[in-house]
């Protein structure tokens, strides 16, 4: 309180030259840029976002919820194909396998099972969708049954399961051509090696599959194909063993003769 009386200002304030000032402070600052590659998880779930996430997941519309009409007739048209492709198929085959209510039910229950398995575990996950045993349903239905009806159902269970997802061209080839490939060099499967060429049947046409559609894709890595690669080894493993489970196990609650 003394040396306030004292106290004189020796220079004014400018508005045009604090502004300038603050300019030219926020230019010389650098601008930090951050590159996102397809499939990449911005924030994970039950993580709490940092501000640098909730800037990512704004720029990608993904904060507020969009319309969901539009997936929804989406999803609704390729349902609504497959199902008369799948009546109108067996409508002029007239197989007897398929008058048989038991029959129906466990290809009914089978396919919702794999179907809703693979929509809750493959979307936002790289490596996850290609480990997923999928062809394991086909073999099942060429053990019960015939390969027929293994490979109408699997082709629309391989275009259900990755219907809408990003890479959806490239998986639902894979899951198309392994399960195809599972079924075919299963044969009658009348031998436990039937199962283990049924397994090799689906590595190597899954890795060919991967090699087509990943080798040219510039956001992939030989690394990163190279781990693909080893986990279609490991789908086939998994696939021919669960096909080989599960369908011992219906054959014996059913009474259905398998080979």
């Amino acid at each position: 309180k003394l040396v306030i009386p004292f106290i004189t200002a020796n220079s004014l304030y400018s508005e045009e030259d604090t502004e300038l000032a603050r300019q030219k402070a926020i230019d010389s600052v650098e601008p930090i840029t951050r590159t996102l590659v397809t499939n990449q998880t911005i924030v994970s779930r039950g993580q709490i976002v940092t501000e640098e996430q909730y800037e990512v997941l704004q720029l990608f519309g993904l904060v507020k919820p969009q319309s969901k009409t539009q997936d929804f007739v989406s999803a609704t048209s390729i349902v609504v194909i497959l199902v008369f492709f799948v009546i109108f198929y067996f409508r002029h085959r007239r197989l007897s396998i398929l008058q048989d209510l038991r029959s129906i039910t466990v290809i009914a229950i089978g396919f919702l099972v794999f179907l809703f398995g693979a929509r809750f575990l493959i979307p936002n996950r790289a490596i996850i969708p290609y480990f997923y045993p999928l062809p394991a349903f086909a073999i099942i239905l060429a053990t019960l049954f015939n390969l027929e009806i293994a490979i109408i159902f699997s082709l629309s269970l391989g275009l259900l399961a990755s219907f809408g997802l990003p890479n959806s061209l490239d998986l639902s080839m894979f899951y198309i051509v392994t399960s195809f490939v599972a079924a075919i060099s299963l044969g009658k499967g009348k031998r436990f090696t039937s199962f283990l060429y049924s397994a090799l049947g689906i590595a190597f046409s899954g890795s060919l599959a991967l090699l087509a559609y990943k080798l040219t894709d510039p956001l992939s890595d030989l690394i990163g194909l190279a781990t693909l690669i080893g986990v279609s080894f490991l789908n086939g493993i998994a696939s021919a063993s669960i096909g080989l489970m599960i369908q011992y196990l219906l054959s014996q609650l059913m009474g259905l003769p398998t080979p």
